[in-house]
């Protein structure tokens, strides 16, 4: 049996197989951010957090995450705050708060931060075994607290 084929088919394949290389380059390369509190001391203070959003715009990250604590200062002034974090060129992909926070006012706490243009909301807090394993009862109650 011949293995031969002909040009039309030679010509197609060889086009495909040049077009595909050529769409898996382009393909868009992830966007990175980074965490803001590797960058910040533990105050509370958004004028603190805005020269490191732009080291961190300057080491070419896509985007950043923080301690809510370090925006809640602007909740109530959230246009200025915005506008000054747009600025950086960064998006805010996230902040974190823990898990006693929450129960004690997470609707608050995301909107202030939906205000600001943050995406996410990552919930930290006490884990379930200090030894790292848990039972299913203790991750059951874990998570009704997170559906609550």
């Amino acid at each position: 049996m011949s293995s031969r084929i002909n040009r039309r088919t030679f010509l197609g394949s060889a086009t495909a197989a040049s077009l595909a290389w050529r769409l898996m380059a382009q393909r868009p390369k992830p966007r990175v951010g980074c965490q803001a509190n590797g960058f910040v001391t533990r105050t509370s203070n958004f004028e603190s957090l805005l020269p490191v959003l732009q080291t961190i715009a300057s080491l070419g990250y896509a985007g950043f995450e923080c301690n809510n604590h370090l925006v809640q200062s602007e909740f109530g002034n959230p246009v200025d705050a915005r506008r000054k974090i747009q600025a950086t060129g960064l998006e805010f992909i996230g902040m974190h708060m823990s898990m006693s926070e929450a129960d004690a006012g997470l609707e608050v706490i995301s909107a202030g931060g939906a205000a600001l243009g943050c995406h996410n909301i990552v919930m930290s807090g006490e884990g379930l075994s200090a030894t790292g394993t848990f039972t299913p009862q203790a991750l059951a109650e874990k998570a009704a607290r997170l559906e609550r």
